[in-house]
């Protein structure tokens, strides 16, 4: 187990819940095995989402890392994440960005909000001063 998956794992945003979990560059995606088939749907959607704002060659050479936690029901989910929006709430472990969504099913809305939010945060790496507080990237 790597420092960046011990940290996860002994914080607020994680469940035993999660029994999968997808590493793909700066991306650890975890979620529980019923919900196999939206996580990875949602991790080809956004992964395709982001390589068509930034290189796949700046995704895998930078070394922040982004912790995206799909939980299998509202109550999981609002145990962490209590005054979020659109069912997708955003919080912090150290530096690490965690991004927490609520769907059981194939949710376009959500889908198009999320990345955004994840395009957002990638957008921060990037910048000298990354966004000042998780209201900033929501959008709100």
């Amino acid at each position: 187990m790597d420092s960046q998956q011990g940290v996860i794992t002994q914080s607020k945003y994680y469940s035993p819940i999660f029994d999968v979990a997808v590493f793909d560059g700066p991306f650890r995606i975890y979620f529980s095995q019923n919900q196999e088939t939206v996580a990875l749907k949602t991790y080809y959607r956004i992964k395709k989402n982001l390589e068509f704002q930034f290189s796949e060659k700046v995704l895998q050479q930078n070394q922040n890392v982004l912790f995206l936690m799909i939980y299998p029901d509202k109550e999981s989910f609002s145990a962490v994440f209590n005054e979020s929006q659109d069912n997708i709430g955003v919080g912090k472990v150290g530096d690490r960005h965690v991004v927490g969504v609520y769907r059981e099913h194939d949710e376009e809305d959500i889908e198009t909000k999320l990345s955004q939010v994840l395009i957002s945060m990638v957008k921060s790496w990037n910048l000298a001063a990354p966004a000042a507080n998780n209201d900033d990237i929501l959008g709100l």
